[in-house]
């Protein structure tokens, strides 16, 4: 039962942070005018932090932790691998 928890919570998570994403993109982009390109590398990084936050506050909260700023360097690094596919496909 808590696998299951730890996948929903994972799942919830991510689709928030695919929300921020879009809406950061569109503000960015739409309102205030900025390049596609620019508006997506500020919306993608917005989104790997609040994965990042959400994920620690709520889908692992009872495992061990290490500190916040390495393990949102891990996470960045891996954004970064995932950013590389995503920007050229966009």
């Amino acid at each position: 039962m808590q696998r299951l928890n730890t996948k929903l919570l994972f799942m919830v998570v991510g689709g928030c942070a695919f929300l921020v994403d879009a809406s950061i993109y569109l503000i960015f982009a739409d309102i205030f005018d900025l390049h596609p390109f620019w508006a997506r590398l500020i919306a993608f990084f917005i989104a790997v932090g609040v994965t990042c936050i959400g994920n620690r506050k709520f889908t692992f909260a009872n495992s061990h932790l290490s500190p916040i700023l390495t393990q949102y360097t891990k996470a960045i690094l891996a954004a970064v691998v995932s950013l590389i596919p995503n920007m050229l496909v966009f």
